[in-house]
């Protein structure tokens, strides 16, 4: 019989190997069919979920090396120091300086945030304002909030958009018209949607409009 000790070495040098791992891996590794019997090992051991794809992914706690908001990728796989989705959106925008636009937390998470967003302010853990004629994720506690607030209107974040587009997707906008060289509104929008990125045929147009740039055909 496998001793306990011998069995989270099996787990770990499977984690030295890949890095991030599924559950199904984990149960050949143990060579188990129960779920449970694994949890109870990376619970022993520290564990993280990804916070995309459905929580399917999982790594040690000593392997990611976290960004300055707390995020690591690998691969198609997210994690976060904050754990879940939820509790790394609140915690970012509670940390922050001055918010985030639900373009830039969108841009820095990789995956879609506008129900959690309407969870978290449901919930009061966040609040929303509109500076600058953008809607501006900010701190539930209103002292955290006036300064995130501030700071967000001092550096006029939002007075140059482009009809309301934040600018994290028009610099996507920018760069697909870098990469392709036929700007046509249909295929530069199906194009970033393949990218993960939702943009419209209309929000191209604002974009070819607001900086005079000639549509190449």
């Amino acid at each position: 019989m496998t001793s306990k000790s011998e069995q989270k070495r099996k787990v770990e040098k499977l984690f030295t190997k890949e890095k991030v791992v599924t559950i199904e891996a984990l149960k050949n590794a143990l060579d188990t069919d129960f779920s449970k019997t694994v949890f109870r090992y990376l619970k022993e051991m520290g564990y993280l979920s990804s916070y995309n794809n459905a929580g399917k992914f999982y790594t040690l706690l000593n392997i990611p090396r976290f960004d300055e908001y707390g995020l690591w990728q690998y691969e198609t796989a997210y994690f976060s120091r904050f754990g879940t989705l939820k509790s790394t959106i609140s915690s970012m925008i509670d940390d922050s300086h001055e918010g985030f636009t639900h373009g830039e937390l969108k841009q820095l998470l990789q995956c879609r945030v506008q129900n959690t967003l309407n969870d978290l302010i449901k919930n009061n853990i966040v609040t929303r304002e509109s500076i600058n004629g953008l809607f501006v994720y900010v701190s539930a506690d209103q002292k955290k909030a006036v300064g995130q607030i501030s700071l967000r209107e001092k550096k006029g974040i939002g007075k140059d958009q482009v009809m309301g587009i934040e600018l994290p997707l028009i610099i996507e906008i920018l760069l697909e018209l870098l990469r392709t060289s036929i700007w046509d509104n249909k295929a530069i929008s199906r194009s970033l949607h393949i990218r993960n990125v939702s943009v419209t045929e209309q929000q191209v147009e604002e974009v070819l409009r607001h900086y005079n740039l000639k549509k190449k055909l």
